[in-house]
């Protein structure tokens, strides 16, 4: 069989966009459909691999093609989020391979290629053209669809600043988090132990503040500081106070509160 290269880069510049899109609804990261198709165009030309014959290099390709199709897919926001991102994006990946190797043992057919973890049909370029534009539309209108019916993703990144410390997280949208600093009401973000001592020592000019906190567990207080900023939905926030708590969501770095909206409004 031929092998056309632009209907190798096309075909696998689709299958990477569904693999990359299986990573973001599984990890429910927040990312834009523009990242996603780019990083499937760095996975599309690595396909161009197929027609090398060292194992070796193929591997260590695909490894490092992998990783980079995650980070321009999806904002940065630890090494831990970053791994697992490229963890599920093997495992679909995989699965694909195994779905494919199978069709193609079973059926025996002349019209798919697959080699390397690399698949090519062939078929023609025009009809796989007319095949993309309406997969698109079809896609296109069961998301909008979807997102009537689904609640919105709370998750978001937050960098925050302290000192000559900046360190970008992975925050959750509490709505019941109403924390405020209670001379200058600012608003007061949670983290866990470790993140919050590493920041404090960041910027020991900035003194603590006792914040009460009411739970449904009872009344306490919590300790605070003043950050020297954060960086919230790519707006600068300047007055931000961040709390240590001791139960925080596993799948999550920073406790956010809605007033962090108003402040970038």
């Amino acid at each position: 069989m031929t092998v056309y290269i632009d209907v190798l880069v096309v075909i696998n510049v689709l299958v990477n966009y569904f693999m990359l899109l299986g990573v973001k609804v599984i990890t429910r990261a927040e990312t834009k459909r523009t990242r996603l198709i780019l990083g499937a165009l760095i996975g599309g030309i690595s396909s161009l691999s197929v027609f090398l014959n060292v194992s070796i290099v193929v591997t260590l390709l695909k490894f490092l093609t992998a990783g980079l199709m995650v980070l321009i897919s999806f904002p940065f926001i630890s090494a831990k989020v970053f791994f697992k991102k490229c963890i599920w994006l093997f495992i679909i990946s995989a699965v694909f391979s195994g779905i494919c190797l199978a069709v193609y043992l079973i059926f025996d057919t002349d019209l798919m290629i697959y080699s390397n973890g690399t698949v090519y049909f062939d078929i023609d370029i025009t009809f796989l053209t007319v095949c993309t534009v309406v997969s698109y539309v079809v896609i296109t209108v069961i998301l909008r669809f979807t997102d009537k019916k689904m609640p919105k993703k709370q998750y978001y990144p937050i960098t925050l600043v302290s000192g000559e410390e900046r360190v970008t997280l992975r925050g959750f949208l509490d709505t019941g988090n109403n924390l405020k600093e209670p001379f200058s009401f600012a608003p007061v973000i949670v983290t866990n132990k470790k993140i919050y001592r590493k920041m404090r020592l960041a910027s020991p000019k900035n003194k603590e503040r006792i914040i009460p906190v009411s739970t449904v567990n009872g009344d306490g207080i919590m300790t605070a500081f003043k950050l020297d900023g954060a960086v919230f939905l790519e707006k600068e926030i300047h007055n931000i106070y961040l709390g240590c708590g001791d139960s925080l969501p596993q799948d999550c770095d920073v406790l956010l509160c809605p007033d962090l909206i108003g402040e970038i409004a």
